[in-house]
């Protein structure tokens, strides 16, 4: 309870002497808040990390983080806000795997964001789960589910009238369609 605290009181401390460097010491504040169970705060800085070291291109300690962004949210109590953020830091998560070539693990996150987006009623974070879905899916070779995941996409892109949604389904269909021979797609 003791070094509770003591992790709590240096997140404190961060946060109050360098309010406009916190992204220097996000690592450190991700570290800390864990350690002084400040779950909130947590899933902010471990998904800060995460981002900053996918900026740097170091994707596996990205995953890393979002991995811990995702247990920290465990301990939150289950409301709209933490479903989206679970939605996003799988979103994120799937990203680092991607490129570090777990296809398949990035593929669990991603099916399990859609169905969190469902559940939602989240439209626009179902899209993107589904078209990042899609690509996965015809990279591990099955071009038919990920020509039905995008076309689903896109039927939401362009109702939510999502240009960046519309587009990354498009081009993602265009690849689908080049693969299955279709040049109609």
């Amino acid at each position: 309870e003791r070094r509770r605290i003591l992790h709590a009181r240096v997140v404190e401390a961060i946060e109050r002497l360098y309010p406009d460097r916190l992204t220097e010491q996000v690592e450190r504040l991700a570290h800390h808040t864990v350690r002084g169970q400040l779950w909130n705060k947590a899933v902010g800085y471990l998904g800060d990390a995460g981002r900053k070291a996918v900026g740097r291109s170091a994707f596996r300690d990205g995953a890393s983080f979002f991995e811990a962004a995702l247990g920290a949210l465990r301990h939150l109590s289950e409301g709209r806000e933490s479903l989206e953020q679970a939605i996003d830091i799988r979103i994120s998560l799937n990203n680092s795997l991607y490129a570090v070539g777990d296809l398949h693990g990035g593929l669990l996150h991603l099916r399990e964001a859609a169905d969190l987006a469902r559940k939602l009623g989240d439209d626009r974070r179902l899209a993107r789960a589904l078209v990042f879905i899609a690509s996965s899916v015809w990279v591990t070779g099955d071009a038919l589910e990920a020509r039905e995941l995008v076309r689903s996409t896109l039927v939401i892109a362009e109702a939510l009238a999502d240009r960046t949604l519309t587009f990354m389904a498009n081009h993602t269909l265009a690849i689908v369609g080049f693969l299955l021979g279709d040049y109609n797609e």
